[in-house]
């Protein structure tokens, strides 16, 4: 039986420069993430109408739009939809947002609830865009 050897390879100096330049870019795409300031208020759109509210108090606010009934609940600096009666619930499963442009939206009850504040930097943290 015969034996198969591969030959060893061993690092190279472009091999350890793009390693490098890897990881220094998940380090700076890092710092842009998690040093961004968290959003002031929260704006909620429904039907023609828009009420804004300030993330900095705790707040209940029930939304009747397109046949539908929404309970959006400010706490704690996050604004989340926590009850809704549309039938597939992907508002309420979206969870809280905070940060300047995250949004939550309900398709069936045609409502969006959308954080604004100021950042620190002008770039979308996953895409590199400017916002």
């Amino acid at each position: 039986m015969a034996v198969i050897r591969h030959p060893s390879r061993k690092l190279t100096f472009s091999d350890v420069f793009v390693i490098v330049l890897f990881l220094l870019a998940a380090v700076i795409s890092a710092c842009f993430s998690l040093f961004r300031d968290d959003g002031t208020s929260c704006i909620i759109t429904y039907g023609s109408a828009s009420e804004t509210f300030s993330l900095s108090e705790d707040r209940v606010i029930s939304v009747l739009s397109n046949g539908h009934a929404l309970t959006v609940t400010i706490k704690n600096g996050a604004v989340s939809v926590t009850e809704s009666d549309c039938p597939d619930s992907v508002c309420v499963n979206s969870g809280s947002v905070s940060r300047p442009g995250q949004a939550v939206v309900c398709v069936p009850a045609q409502v969006t609830v959308r954080v604004e504040g100021s950042r620190t930097d002008n770039a979308d943290a996953i895409a590199g865009g400017v916002s």
